[in-house]
């Protein structure tokens, strides 16, 4: 497959007022359709553009076209959302592009209560994947995700995961935890309530915004290592996918380190696009939603091109992964350690690596490889059917 992924800004505005949220303008009103729909055009008709005739039809039959609507809460607008989506099936249809796109939206779980909201997900529903965003467990996700009374929200996002179940395929559905320092002390608990539920798809993150030091990574192995023990002990490995332990992809059984980084953790500003507000055209939904938004170019007048205006800027976020500390760059989990390609600009616009220079997932990152080195010998165990009921690798990092 030749992933093809486009975002498109549907909305600032949010019911939410999560605590961590790094999208500071709530300004309400939505983006132009008109502009949405040029945007599509274009971005399709250039995957085709100026390939022998062959290579377009491989691509026509081969691609899998990925279109994501980001908030705000998208289902504020499901109109906006259904006019977007009749027009990408229509220019699939018309370039014959075989794969039935992917439609993406990310949610806070809170509108599916709503006649029109329903309506929307039960018309796109074959082609429609939903990212909830739910942190955990009741008293984790009330700490942070409260709505503009200050109430918190898990009940409303749980209840709209219900119906959305009974609705989709659940293989379409995941979920997102977001962590801080306020909530970390029960990620284990939460992840594991997240399994309970019925989410198969699951990642469970921490904040950029916040430092996780070396010296916290003992605290936060221990509580990846619940989730590890909960997959073992209950066959769940092959069923359920923490993006944090055992992602889709990652072959447990030839995991092997030393794992150094080589590419940037996201395909900000080359492998992916965000259309923003006024026609403008961004690296990807975190740049269009600073507080000084970063574009690197906009619709043109007609409609019909996207002209780049800062290719600068898409080589510099191209190439951030050889601007690491040096240590990074030859740091035997290297690759594996997440960051966004976009907070560094955000943070220190005027010296990005100043930002990098905090090392601020190095914690998280050695617990995680911890678990994951742990999850792996814990199957290796299960598979010689010599299981161990000491095997505990807890107390060594």
């Amino acid at each position: 497959m030749i992933p093809v992924t486009l975002q498109i800004l549907t909305n600032k505005d949010c019911n939410l007022r999560c605590k961590y949220c790094y999208e500071q303008d709530k300004a309400r009103g939505k983006n132009d359709i008109h502009a949405i729909k040029a945007y599509i055009t274009h971005c399709l008709e250039s995957v085709l553009a100026g390939l022998p005739h062959e290579e377009a039809e491989k691509k026509r039959e081969h691609s899998q076209l990925t279109v994501e609507f980001i908030g705000g809460e998208s289902l504020l607008y499901p109109d906006l959302l259904d006019a977007a989506c009749s027009h990408v099936m229509a220019e699939a249809d018309r370039l014959a592009i075989s794969n039935a796109p992917h439609l993406s939206i990310t949610s806070n779980g809170t509108q599916f209560g709503r006649e029109d909201v329903r309506d929307f997900i039960r018309r796109w529903g074959r082609f429609l994947y939903v990212g909830l965003s739910i942190d955990g467990i009741r008293e984790t996700h009330d700490v942070n995700r409260i709505d503009t009374a200050g109430k918190g929200t898990y009940e409303r996002a749980v209840d709209g995961f219900a119906w959305l179940r009974e609705t989709l395929c659940p293989q379409r559905i995941s979920v997102k935890a977001t962590y801080n320092h306020a909530t970390i002390d029960r990620y284990g608990e939460g992840v594991i309530n997240l399994i309970r539920l019925g989410f198969t798809n699951i990642a469970a993150n921490v904040v950029f915004e916040e430092d996780w030091n070396l010296e916290e990574a003992p605290m936060l192995r221990d509580q990846i290592l619940l989730v590890a023990d909960h997959l073992i002990d209950n066959n769940l490995v092959e069923s359920v996918r923490v993006h944090q332990l055992n992602p889709l992809g990652l072959d447990l059984a030839s995991f092997r380190l030393p794992w150094r980084r080589e590419a940037n953790h996201c395909g900000s500003c080359t492998h992916m696009r965000c259309l923003g507000y006024d026609g403008k055209v961004y690296g990807c939904h975190r740049f269009a939603t600073m507080d000084a938004p970063l574009p690197i170019g906009h619709l043109d007048p007609a409609g019909d091109n996207i002209v780049i205006t800062k290719p600068e800027l898409i080589a510099e976020v191209a190439d951030l992964h050889s601007r690491w500390p040096e240590d990074c760059r030859t740091c035997g989990i290297g690759q594996l350690c997440a960051s966004c390609a976009a907070i560094p600009w955000e943070v220190s616009r005027d010296d990005p690596a100043a930002f990098l220079a905090r090392k601020g997932q190095c914690g998280f990152t050695l617990a995680r490889v911890t678990a994951i080195l742990y999850l792996k010998e814990r199957l290796e165990d299960v598979t010689r059917s010599n299981p161990s009921p000491h095997f505990s690798k807890r107390d060594r990092l």
